[in-house]
């Protein structure tokens, strides 16, 4: 079976979880302050939504976190 996306966007939806479970919310408190579906963290978690640059950085920010930092962690 072909591997549908890259080691960079496992890297990122793992770190993307992390950050959500560290920062307290649930999935659905995280899609309310993205005002996005109550699916929409679920998809982007289990790899079925990817986000464009301007979502990361939304996505980044809601968790109070600055998108730099959290795009460096998926670089490094």
């Amino acid at each position: 079976m072909k591997q549908r996306y890259s080691r960079r966007h496992e890297k990122l939806r793992t770190i993307l979880r992390e950050e959500r479970i560290a920062a307290g919310l649930t999935q659905q408190q995280l899609a309310d302050r993205l005002k996005r579906s109550d699916n929409f963290v679920s998809y982007v978690e289990r790899g079925e939504r990817m986000l464009n640059v301007l979502e990361f950085i939304d996505y980044a920010t809601a968790l109070n976190i600055d998108p730099r930092k959290l795009l460096a962690r998926v670089m490094a």
